[in-house]
């Protein structure tokens, strides 16, 4: 079974920008299997041919496609190459979970293993638990200090008291505009 599956230089280079190559080509394969373009059991690119297509090292495929297997959304067979092995709800045919768009609740797409290990962390830091249960209106310094580690190696630097987090969308474009019109005091 050959693939047909093909993915622009130019919209892997846009995802890149936001990522590393490797989630950014895994989240490209991800997003094809949920529209449809990956059904089951099709077979994935060749590592080598991909890797010469998007003008990348072999090994950042092969950690794309790790990720994705580590997911459980492929199923790597030696020597025959990589298979799409989408989760028996998503597979054509099958019953699709309803999502109910009216609760704040987000789809589950293979974060259990991350939820799973950010909890058991979570758990053997009593402060932290104590950190997540109360309001912190300037949020959780840890996780300042996460993200600016984070922007420090796109080369952005910026102090941590200088991060806010908002606990949504509507919350942020306020803080913003109460940012831009703040009145200057000379």
């Amino acid at each position: 079974m050959n693939t047909i599956w093909k993915v622009s230089k130019e919209t892997f280079d846009l995802a890149s920008l936001a990522q590393p190559k490797y989630k950014a080509l895994a989240m490209l394969i991800e997003q094809a299997m949920l529209v449809g373009e990956l059904p089951d059991q099709h077979k994935l690119p060749a590592q080598r041919l991909l890797a010469d297509a998007l003008m990348i090292t072999h090994g950042t495929v092969t950690r794309a496609y790790d990720l994705l297997e580590k997911k459980g959304l492929v199923t790597a067979k030696l020597g025959a190459g990589t298979y799409v092995n989408l989760p028996r709800s998503q597979k054509k045919g099958a019953f699709l979970t309803e999502y109910d768009f009216a609760s704040s609740m987000q789809p589950i797409f293979g974060q259990q293993t991350l939820v799973k290990n950010a909890l058991n962390e979570l758990a053997l830091d009593l402060n932290a638990v104590e950190e997540v249960m109360t309001y912190a209106p300037q949020g959780v310094q840890k996780h300042k200090q996460v993200f600016a580690t984070w922007l420090a190696s796109k080369h952005i630097k910026i102090d941590t008291n200088d991060i806010v987090f908002t606990q949504g969308a509507q919350q942020g474009i306020y803080t913003c505009l109460q940012v831009l019109t703040r009145e200057k005091i000379i």
